[in-house]
């Protein structure tokens, strides 16, 4: 019986050794074809992914695994062998590797070496293939050129990621900005030159040299937007994002005018009245009508409320709209527009002429000739400039502040204004858009209604 189970341990050694020969001498137990190139020329810092379809020609199930080889993974994702990976006869998968050049020591000129697993769970010596020559990984690398970016941010702000950074020679590099609360981003630059403009995402690209980038930021004003559809939008944010006051002031009449100082929020509204908040929005306080018809334009100068009427009036209340005083009016066509100073009152009308009073609106006059034809709906002055915009959606400025100039246009798309004290000029769309005209910048979509009214503070 010994004799018996010695000469059976023979025979077995023998049918492995035999098997291990006919794997290794052509007749491969695992054959492995190439699904993918496998000649690759990488520069360091590049990845490629080789994939190779691993059949089982023998009639007995065989757990497989993968001789280790430095800068190449095993990928195990959907639709790959796992790793190691059970084949039945004739069964095959897909062996995908993903390839770092940077982790590849010299090149690779062989495998990749699969075997069968031994009972110790290490590859088996014994059974073990790999392509053929001409199927083999051959992998040579190339050392890359790096550049450094060297990465700051000013003051308001932080940028991700920050410092000096190596780069290869081509590739991207993904940047992240961080506003801090009540800031925004204002300015991407590349060795001192403006790339983008705001955006909280940059990315540097093809990098062929060393650079220097910096992102700026500014402090955020506070964006309010009047619109159509009755509600009143603001934004904290620079126009990243827009929300709608708690209440809308007179439950869903058009906005038609806003006037806002930290303190208070006034709206003409399209039914005839003014409201006003104390609490930025969550409640509002109607006041007296002026005379029924919709208020277009409201202003607040030394404690006084004014109102420019539908009708063609203008209006002032020294109780916060309780009671109302008339004014002259300037040509009884409406009154759109107002703006006051204590030494000289506008006010912009629906014939299309600007009209000006040093006596606090007890008489009118016409200055600067007809804008171009079509009603006026705001007037500003800021830097020795007056500034309005029209029914057609064009703003003109004049330097003729009392009259004996002319128009100029410098705009358009603009159907409500504003200009700060700065001369900055922001403007709402018929679409529902608001933007900085000044610099060019998108500062938000907030709704499918018309932006009759914009106002900021800074």
């Amino acid at each position: 019986m010994n004799k018996l189970n010695q000469l059976f341990k023979v025979l077995s050694l023998l049918t492995l050794s035999l098997v291990s020969n006919l794997a290794l001498a052509g007749s491969p137990v695992f054959t492995m074809i190439p699904q993918t190139p496998v000649v690759l020329q990488l520069v360091s810092g590049e990845t490629a992914i080789v994939k190779y379809l691993v059949t089982n020609q023998s009639l007995k199930p065989h757990t497989i695994t993968m001789k280790p080889i430095a800068g190449v993974i095993q990928l195990t994702d959907a639709g790959s062998c796992s790793n190691p990976f059970t084949l039945t006869a004739r069964q095959s998968c897909i062996l995908s590797l993903q390839i770092i050049a940077s982790q590849i020591p010299g090149k690779i000129n062989e495998g990749p070496i699969i075997c069968q697993i031994a009972p110790d769970g290490n590859p088996s010596p014994l059974l073990c293939n790999q392509p053929s020559s001409a199927n083999s990984l051959n992998i040579s690398v190339q050392a890359a050129n790096q550049y450094s970016v060297n990465i700051s941010a000013g003051s308001g702000g932080s940028v991700s990621p920050s410092g000096t950074q190596a780069v290869y020679s081509g590739a991207s590099l993904p940047l992240y900005a961080n506003p801090a609360p009540g800031f925004s981003v204002y300015q991407w630059l590349v060795d001192g030159s403006v790339v983008q403009m705001g955006g909280s995402n940059f990315t540097l690209t093809n990098i062929i040299a060393n650079h220097q980038v910096s992102v700026s930021f500014t402090s955020n004003p506070v964006f309010f937007s009047g619109a159509q559809n009755g509600n009143i939008y603001y934004s904290f944010t620079g126009g990243l994002s827009w929300s709608a006051t708690a209440q809308m002031p007179g439950a869903g009449s058009p906005v038609n005018s806003l006037w806002i100082n930290p303190l208070v929020m006034y709206s003409g509204n399209a039914n005839g009245f003014i409201y006003y908040s104390l609490n930025n929005g969550n409640s509002w306080q109607q006041t007296a009508s002026p005379d029924g018809s919709a208020i277009n334009a409201v202003f607040v100068l030394n404690n006084q409320l004014y109102a420019g009427t539908a009708s063609g009036f203008i209006y002032y209340s020294v109780n916060n709209g309780s009671n109302w005083n008339l004014l002259s009016s300037p040509d009884g066509s409406a009154v759109n527009a107002l703006f006051l100073t204590t030494s000289a009152f506008y006010a912009g009308t629906s014939n299309g002429n600007v009209y000006y009073s040093s006596n606090n609106g007890i008489s009118w006059t016409a200055i600067n000739g007809l804008v171009d034809g079509s009603p006026v709906k705001g007037v500003y002055v800021a830097n020795n400039s007056l500034f309005t915009n029209t029914a057609n959606e064009y703003v003109y400025s004049s330097n003729a502040l009392t009259g004996g100039g002319n128009w100029g246009s410098i705009a358009q798309t603009v159907f409500s204004l504003f200009v700060n004290s700065s001369g900055l000029l922001f403007a709402g769309t018929q679409g529902g858009y608001v933007y900085s005209v000044s610099e060019g910048l998108d500062l938000g979509f907030i709704t499918y209604s018309p932006m009759n009214a914009v106002a900021v503070l800074n």
